[in-house]
């Protein structure tokens, strides 16, 4: 009597924790853990805009709320809708768009949010906000002036 042998597939589970030779696991899909993966993410976030200054690496983010890289990355972009990275670049920006209003210089503004070169912090908020950031003070100086002048005396 033959016995019929099964010969597996590509994308076979593995059997006793190994895998035949050739063959690919499953792709396991997304899922957020909960309130304990939200609260880490959290923690992340309010790292982040606490410290716009300093200078952040994913992998520093993830060990500091006891997460893989990987996972971390996943988690905080399904959560927060955008990377890590790019979250750290709009939370900056936004600050610095603040602080360019209460008056401050732009070189101190770009320094004092995490920018490492005038350059870069030049062309990154000329992107997002479509004006540069010398421009900005100037044109809200410019608003108040014509406000000024406007008013009843």
């Amino acid at each position: 009597v033959e016995e019929e042998v099964q010969i597996p597939g590509p994308d076979v589970e593995p059997q006793d924790g190994f895998l035949e030779h050739g063959a690919r696991p499953r792709p396991v899909p997304f899922q957020c853990d909960g309130e304990p993966t939200k609260e880490r993410v959290h923690a992340a976030r309010e790292r982040l805009e606490a410290q716009i200054d300093r200078s952040h690496t994913v992998s520093e983010l993830a060990r500091s709320v006891g997460m893989s890289m990987f996972h971390f990355t996943r988690v905080f972009t399904e959560l927060v809708g955008e990377p890590p990275h790019r979250y750290l670049g709009d939370v900056r920006l936004r600050a610095a768009q603040s602080m360019l209003q209460a008056g401050r210089s732009v070189t101190e503004t770009c320094f004092a949010c995490g920018f490492n070169s005038l350059s870069h912090f030049h062309h990154r908020f000329t992107e997002r906000y479509g004006i540069a950031p010398s421009r900005f003070n100037e044109q809200k100086f410019a608003r108040n002036r014509k406000q000024r002048l406007r008013a009843p005396v």
